[in-house]
Order: structure tokens, then sequence, then C-alpha cells
């Protein structure tokens, strides 16, 4: 059985969901507080990608890793998602309640 995500790692995922195809810049993800070993954690998994790519930034051509969710990734944060609706089941019933 795979390890659980943190919920740092179920946020990472889900913003790289957001991003769709073409992912999400890693100095973006860095900005919203990501650190490199995270994001590298991730890519080690399987459960994202790191690509490098040329972007054209004004007449310039800058240099950008790219991180995108895998088929994996986005497996782990469903799974995540039932994980956290079953702990919750069953819904507690207060004892007045059964009794109305």
């Amino acid at each position: 059985m795979a390890t659980s995500l943190t919920a740092e790692q179920r946020r990472a995922l889900a913003m790289l969901t957001s991003a769709g195809s073409n992912g999400a810049a890693q100095t973006s993800l860095m900005a919203h507080g990501f650190c490199v070993s995270m994001i590298a954690g991730l890519v080690k998994r399987g459960l994202a990608t790191l690509t490098r790519e040329k972007v054209p930034v004004g007449s310039r051509l800058l240099d950008v890793g790219k991180v995108r969710i895998t088929g994996a990734g986005r497996d782990a944060l469903a799974a995540e998602s039932w994980r956290s609706m079953l702990r919750g089941w069953p819904p507690h019933v207060p004892e007045q309640d059964l009794h109305a």
C-alpha cells in the first residue's frame, strides 16, 4: 500500500491539477511555500514530473523548471480524498437525535 500524502503534498498536487497540462513553474510553487525537497519527493515517488523548458520572456529565452502532475499523482490525490471521507464515516449521531 502506498504511503499517505502530507497536507502539503496534497496541496501541491491539487495546485498542479489546477495548472492543467501546462504545469506550474517550480519557482511559482516555491513562491507558494513549497520547498524544493518536497517537490523532489513528489517527482521521486512518480506523482509529478519536472522538466526544463525554454520560455520566451521579452526578447530572451529563460530556462524554467516545469512541474506537472502524473496519472499516479491524480490517483494518489483521489485516494486521499476517499480516505478523508471515510475517516468521518459513519457520521456521529448524538444520542438524543436517535430518540427523536
